[in-house]
């Protein structure tokens, strides 16, 4: 199971993992033969310069999918990912939340390093555990009340007070909340080593 991109062969490790990052690919559809790895569950494709989200219908059976690093405005062609565990779309160009409502499966989200200036279009995201927004632009995180699973919260490097962090600690006692902000952590009573995804 391969895929191609200007005459160099990608394959598949197992047959179910593909790693095509730092290649500069300007748009996905340039990778030859990625709609046919059907069985594929992690693909990396971070470190290009994707500006959109498309080309990914076919390959329903996605657990993980990293694509970070890319020049990416707009999220969208996620719709048929309704399998997805683990999304990470850090250090894009994405201002705002949205086309993530039929990843109903998610539990791993890392938005950090965009232009977000406020938290909306994650209610569906029901299963989501860990969620990483640090260095944007976020000021308020009420919407982070509709997320009753969510354990661990980064909002490092934000515009946001201590005293909405203490609030919604006091609301969600089990959250880890990790808020850095000129090199130092906000005293968050929730200390507890981080489970890895």
């Amino acid at each position: 199971m391969s895929v191609t991109y200007n005459n160099t062969k990608f394959y598949a490790k197992n047959f179910n993992w593909l790693d095509v990052s730092d290649q500069r690919i300007p748009d996905i559809s340039e990778i030859s033969g990625l709609d046919s790895l059907t069985l594929l569950r992690r693909l990396e494709l971070g470190g290009n310069c994707f500006k959109k989200i498309h080309c990914l219908d076919k390959l329903v059976n996605l657990e993980d999918l990293f694509l970070d690093g890319n020049e990416i405005n707009e999220i969208g062609g996620l719709d048929c990912l309704v399998n997805l565990r683990r999304l990470t779309l850090s250090a894009n160009k994405i201002s705002e939340i949205k086309g993530l409502g039929s990843l109903s499966n998610l539990e791993v989200l890392n938005l950090s390093v965009n232009q977000l200036k406020e938290i909306k279009g994650l209610k569906n995201l029901r299963k989501l555990v860990k969620l990483d927004l640090s260095i944007n632009q976020i000021k308020d995180i009420e919407y982070l009340y509709e997320l009753p699973n969510l354990k661990i919260l980064n909002l490092s490097y934000n515009s946001i007070t201590i005293s909405q962090l203490k609030e919604l600690q006091a609301h969600r006692e089990n959250l880890q909340i990790d808020f850095y902000i000129d090199g130092r952590n906000w005293n968050n009573p929730i200390k507890r080593e981080a489970p890895h995804f």
